[in-house]
């Protein structure tokens, strides 16, 4: 399972639950908890320009996959 922390650095991928959410970081699991979490769309726009570029394809290659 994928979980993503969103923090103020940006986020992290964990392979499982962390056992405690530091203040200010939001876990998600799911794309409904992602619609859920109170994050505001220029946070959102944020997160998806702080996105690594990968050397095939750009940014728009990791959103295909």
């Amino acid at each position: 399972m994928r979980i993503y922390l969103i923090g103020n650095d940006g986020i992290t991928l964990c392979h499982e639950a962390p056992a405690t959410v530091n203040e200010g970081e939001i876990a998600v699991a799911s794309n409904d908890e992602l619609q859920a979490a109170p994050l505001s769309g220029r946070r959102l726009l944020a997160l998806w320009n702080a996105r690594p570029v990968s050397r095939n394809g750009g940014k728009l290659a990791a959103a295909r996959h």
